[in-house]
């Protein structure tokens, strides 16, 4: 089992944008092996939302964001499934990947799961990208 999560990619991110992103862990049915993983897209408009939350009443624009918000997450469970792993979101952020400049900024929370730990998100990124300059700027 440990192996699958060799299968699953440390870090999967967009280039040239400003997204939403996700930290989730990782981890074999037994839970005896685990990894974090880092999952940003461009083409989700929002980090993905808890079951929990689903039950609580919710506004029309909050029924949307429940709309609009599993697709990072959805992706990757879908993923995770197929190597007979699990994964649990342990929250969320905004990047910005700059390519040609080979500059990324990790910042902001998610309104799903609560504010990612960026220095763990930062250290994945420098193993995935280690000439890139990569900053949580200012305090959020």
């Amino acid at each position: 089992m440990a192996e699958q999560l060799g299968l699953c990619r440390d870090v999967e991110i967009d280039h040239d944008a400003e997204y939403k992103y996700i930290v989730v862990q990782v981890r074999t049915r037994d839970k005896a092996h685990t990894k974090t993983v880092v999952r940003g897209y461009k083409w989700a408009p929002f980090h993905g939302v808890k079951d929990s939350e689903l039950t609580a009443p919710l506004v029309f624009a909050e029924m949307l964001f429940c709309y609009l918000s599993d697709k990072i997450m959805e992706k990757l469970s879908s993923e995770v499934k197929e190597l007979a792993l699990e994964c649990e979101c342990m929250g969320g952020g905004k990047i910005k990947h700059c390519s040609m400049e080979q500059t990324i900024q990790v910042y902001g929370k998610s309104m799903g799961y609560g504010k990612a730990d960026h220095t763990t998100t930062v250290a994945k990124l420098k193993e995935a990208y280690p000439d890139y300059n990569i900053t949580i700027p200012g305090d959020d």
